[in-house]
């Protein structure tokens, strides 16, 4: 009988398959990294790590509004990850910390290249951040 140091399962595929590599956590908003199913020591030791978890738990954090995308094996823009398939845990519905503009205008605001392309394009970014739009190349506007 061995204890699993990895409760939510990340180590692990279907509870049989021992993984090796990085893993996304189930948010994805950091990673781990796995040895054989075991989940090995990470995060920033005595302090906080960029994503404001607590060293010692395994998890290494993003940078604030990045998430591990684990087809590269990389913290990447939230945008470009796909958390349909790799993130279960993922809040789609929440805005990624410290992006929305409380003084924004939720109607008003829209992504593209310039203002005008904006009006066409017509792809909202109700927090006013250009870190909404799936369009990394994209500003947020006014509209």
């Amino acid at each position: 009988w061995e204890q699993s140091n990895d409760p939510d399962s990340l180590c692990t595929h279907n509870n049989s398959i021992k993984l090796t590599g990085y893993k996304a956590t189930l948010d994805c908003r950091g990673y781990v990294y796995c040895n054989d199913g075991y989940l090995m020591g990470g995060g920033a030791a005595g302090g906080t790590s960029p994503g404001g978890v607590s060293g010692g738990t395994g998890v290494i954090a993003c940078w604030p509004n990045q998430l591990f995308d684990e087809s590269t094996g990389v913290c990447t823009y939230w945008q470009s990850v796909d958390t349909n398939l790799y993130c279960p845990g993922f809040d789609g519905s929440m805005m990624m910390p410290d992006q929305e503009d409380g003084n924004a205008n939720r109607e008003r605001f829209f992504c593209g290249v310039s203002a005008s392309n904006a009006k066409r394009v017509c792809e909202p970014c109700p927090g006013g951040s250009r870190l909404e739009c799936s369009d990394t190349s994209h500003n947020c506007f006014a509209g």
